[in-house]
């Protein structure tokens, strides 16, 4: 049955709406019809009263928004934008916690001296990879109680790249897009934003169904025909799962993380022993 309408009539909805986790709040982007002016405001669900507008939120056009995983802070991205593309605000009070117009939660001359040090270990950041590793640095200091940024499903990242944090939030996992499709993937260490490992081949976009629930383990392997159980800690691979003689479009942890489901387009799904 229909709960409530979102929005009067003499207001439009523009873009996707936004559940919060808890399913409590909705995130929707909302202007006057006879305007093309625009902003962010959080609604309850159950009752479909307005809660709050965030604050500075009509001076931007997001092109995507998202709730944090814990629910505490709201997102947007503005593509094109000149430097960090965010906008942060605490769902609590609708002020904004950070906006290009405040100084970085970081320091740029430090993020300088580690692109270099990576560049002097041998490890040579691409174009790509020198602008997600300043996006890493951002999510890992915005928030003001110190925990990342992190969110419940792919963040896009720089130059057409997702991005994903481990559910306990001390690895970041990135999918690089070449000429042949998505081919590569990065392993950084969340908290120094270094590089652990670059890995080579077909990978999934990154998702909470992908890492086993300690966060010690992930997976990967759809778009081929083995799965494969990596290591978060280095990215060294733990075990290999062979069976399927089609290429896996489908791949996810149980809950409990002992049991993982594969699937191929021939109709074929195993359910596999993760510990053997």
């Amino acid at each position: 049955r229909v709960l409530h309408e979102i929005g009067p009539l003499h207001q439009r909805i523009s873009r996707p709406v936004e559940l919060s986790p808890d399913g409590s709040q909705i995130l929707l982007s909302r202007g006057d019809a006879e305007s093309d002016r625009t902003e962010l405001v959080l609604q309850a669900t159950a009752s479909g009263e307005p809660l709050r507008v965030l604050r500075g939120s009509a001076e931007i056009t997001a092109d995507r928004t998202a709730f944090s995983r814990d629910g505490r802070y709201v997102c947007a991205i503005v593509d094109g934008a000149q430097g960090q593309p965010f906008r942060v605000w605490d769902v609590q009070t609708g002020d904004c916690v950070w906006s290009p117009e405040m100084p970085l939660p970081y320091d740029a001359d430090r993020l300088e001296a580690l692109k270099s040090e990576i560049n002097s270990a041998g490890q040579q950041f691409d174009f790509t990879a020198g602008g997600n590793v300043a996006y890493l640095w951002f999510l890992r200091r915005v928030r003001p109680d110190g925990r990342p940024l992190t969110f419940a499903r792919p963040l896009r990242m720089y130059n057409g790249t997702d991005g994903f944090f481990s559910p306990d939030g001390r690895r970041f996992l990135t999918r690089e897009e070449s000429d042949v499709g998505y081919d590569e993937a990065t392993l950084w260490d969340a908290d120094t934003g270094k590089p652990i490992k670059r890995f080579f081949g077909a990978y999934d976009e990154p998702s909470d169904r992908l890492f086993h629930p300690d966060g010690r383990s992930f997976l990967a392997g759809r778009g081929s025909e083995c799965v494969r159980l990596l290591s978060t800690e280095a990215g060294e691979l733990i075990r290999e799962f062979q069976g399927h003689k089609a290429k896996i479009t489908c791949l996810a942890f149980a809950f409990d993380g002992r049991t993982l489901l594969s699937g191929d387009p021939d109709g074929v799904a195993i359910l596999w022993d993760t510990a053997t």
